[in-house]
């Protein structure tokens, strides 16, 4: 939901996260930016990407939107699936991310 979100919100969303969590903060949003350095001069900005699924094929294997025949929308959601240890080290192939930020105890 986060890409839907205004910038200032999103800010003030993942800040909130981070005010309550206890180790890391973990999200999953569909991919977009995928590398995070420090800036502004703050170093917690950075953070880790790693990918999940393939890009392109969340409308193929979608429930509601999908226009596969169910026996090939299983097809697609095994290919998603088996795709996911590559996309996880190579996240721009991947069709979600997700974004860890450890935060220190």
């Amino acid at each position: 939901m986060l890409e839907h979100l205004q910038r200032y919100e999103v800010e003030e969303f993942i800040n909130e996260m981070e005010r309550i969590a206890r180790r890391q903060v973990v999200i999953s949003i569909p991919v977009g930016r995928c590398h995070q350095q420090a800036y502004g001069g703050n170093p917690y900005q950075a953070h880790t990407v790693r990918g999940s699924g393939l890009r392109g094929m969340g409308g193929l294997i979608a429930q509601e939107t999908s226009p596969l025949p169910d026996w090939l929308r299983l097809v697609a959601n095994a290919a998603w699936i088996l795709a996911s240890p590559f996309s996880y080290y190579f996240p721009r192939v991947g069709g979600n991310m997700v974004c860890i930020k450890k935060l220190r105890s």
